[in-house]
């Protein structure tokens, strides 16, 4: 597994019940709280459709991609469709959907803000649908 930057404070990699590796937070977060903010390049996925599975990226809506060519802590948040988190869409910030303890594993419905329809009909994508 590569490594990654710890971009999400108070967080630690650990064994999820989801899908292999997860992202747990290590403090009580209350509702509302901004955990950080996401960053990278902002494309338009058609441009360039092989960087869905060779980057890092997280879609902000049906088109546009936030692209980071280096893994982050983002990259072990896993699919939910019970998220405990969610981005919003105006300022990229991660934002804790409900109070969540410490130790419960941080979740993302990765569908919420849109997705690439062509990606997410690919096999990569099938436990999505």
């Amino acid at each position: 597994m590569p490594t990654f930057i710890q971009t999400i404070p108070e967080t630690v990699k650990g064994a999820s019940a989801y899908n292999g590796d997860g992202l747990f937070t290590r403090v009580k977060r209350t509702k509302g709280e901004i955990l950080c903010h996401l960053d990278g390049q902002i494309i338009d996925h058609k441009e360039d459709f092989d960087l869905l599975s060779t980057q890092e990226w997280n879609a902000l809506d049906d088109t546009l991609i936030l692209l980071r060519d280096q893994p982050t802590s983002y990259y072990l948040i896993n699919h939910s469709k019970t998220p405990n988190l969610t981005i919003d869409p105006k300022t990229y910030a991660l934002v804790a959907k409900n109070d969540i303890p410490a130790g419960d594993e941080l979740l993302l419905d990765y569908l919420e803000n849109g997705f690439p329809q062509k990606y997410l009909m690919s096999d990569r994508c099938a436990y999505l649908r």
